[in-house]
């Protein structure tokens, strides 16, 4: 999957004061997930490293067959492997 970043988005909701942001998974081939704030998905990116790992192993059989999932959370595995190994400045 090549080098993976996260980034954090905020912007303003149609007609008032009010914002949402979203976490955008990105890898050097695009964006893997764009996850909102309230996305069930959005969890996986407070896991630990081992907690992720574990998640992936026992997936169980019904999200096995969803791709995005398998694919968010390969990516996450990937950049939380790669700030343990270069530290948490990478870009």
């Amino acid at each position: 999957m090549g080098k993976v970043r996260l980034m954090t988005r905020r912007r303003r909701l149609p007609g008032g004061n009010r914002y949402t942001s979203e976490t955008l998974i990105l890898s050097d081939q695009g964006v893997v997930a764009a996850l909102a704030d309230g996305d069930a998905l959005s969890g996986l990116l407070r896991l630990p490293l081992s907690e992720l790992r574990s998640t992936r192993e026992s997936l169980p059989a019904s999200l096995q067959d969803h791709p995005r999932v398998i694919e968010i959370l390969d990516a996450l595995i990937g950049y939380k492997e790669a700030l343990e190994h270069e530290g948490p400045d990478i870009a």
